[in-house]
């Protein structure tokens, strides 16, 4: 059964017929070809929001387009003046459009007709086409991203002051569970090396082996999975001018995380915490 919204139209005509945006006629013994464009069809306004390039790029398109489509000269320079009060009327430019007017115009329309070949010129340099690939970081799917983070007890926003990139070391971050539980911990290395062991220790659970951590445990005990894991950092240790042990900050950087997040086990995954930087 068609659905009522849906209508369909016909027309018939032994002169003309509308076929996507040609309008193909009969003028005596010649076949002339026009632009045929729906009533619904609208262009971008040049405040949308597309990327510029688009925009910039769809007025040499339609003035290309009837370049090509319109096989009378005559007709060709009256649908260029339509096309750019469209466009003036969407809010473009008219120096910007005055410009592709006059390059679209010394374009011959015979080239723009003719099948384009494939360029041979350079087609020894590749015997096998090249396979260009991007691999988005695992645990860019699960970071955090904000310029707050809510206390995991209280729910007040906490403000964090820098920017960090999965590349950051010296750091101090958090792990957070669907539950709302979260863990605190620090790492010298690139922070995403140590949020790969925190996923593979979860992923890989078992008990008494070096997977089983208090983030794996809890993880494992409470059928939460790995898909559900989130982290960020909160701080990152740099060292000052007169030098000083960065480890040390860093341990004492993390105890005061863990005690102003209140993460010390029951209420969060710290199961403990060192005072060897604080000696």
């Amino acid at each position: 059964m068609i659905d009522e919204t849906i209508k369909f139209t016909s027309e018939i005509s032994a002169t003309y017929i509308n076929f996507l945006n040609v309008n193909i006629r009969l003028c005596g013994q010649q076949m002339l070809t026009q632009m045929f464009s729906k009533p619904t069809d609208t262009l971008l306004t040049y405040d949308s929001f597309h990327n510029p390039h688009i925009i910039n790029a769809i007025p040499k398109g339609q003035y290309r387009r009837a370049r090509r489509i319109l096989s009378n000269n005559k007709q060709f320079q009256s649908s260029m003046r339509n096309i750019t009060n469209k466009f003036l009327n969407r809010g473009y430019k008219k120096k910007k459009l005055a410009p592709l007017m006059e390059e679209v115009n010394q374009l011959d329309r015979e080239e723009l007709l003719q099948t384009k070949g494939q360029d041979k010129q350079y087609e020894g340099l590749f015997i096998q086409p090249p396979l260009f690939c991007y691999k988005r970081v695992v645990c860019c799917s699960s970071v955090m991203k904000s310029s707050t983070v809510n206390h995991p007890m209280k729910g007040t926003p906490i403000k964090i002051k820098n920017v960090f990139t999965c590349e950051t070391k010296f750091v101090v971050y958090m792990l957070k569970c669907p539950c709302g539980m979260a863990y605190l911990g620090q790492t010298i290395r690139m922070v995403k090396e140590r949020i790969k062991e925190h996923r593979n220790n979860i992923r890989n659970y078992k008990t008494n082996t070096a997977t089983d951590t208090p983030v794996s445990r809890h993880f494992h005990n409470q059928g939460h999975n790995v898909s559900q894991f989130r982290w960020l950092v909160l701080e990152k240790i740099t060292q000052t001018k007169r030098g000083g042990d960065v480890r040390k900050s860093l341990g004492q950087r993390e105890a005061y995380w863990i005690k102003r997040m209140n993460t010390s086990a029951p209420a969060g995954l710290n199961d403990f915490w060192s005072l060897s930087p604080f000696l």
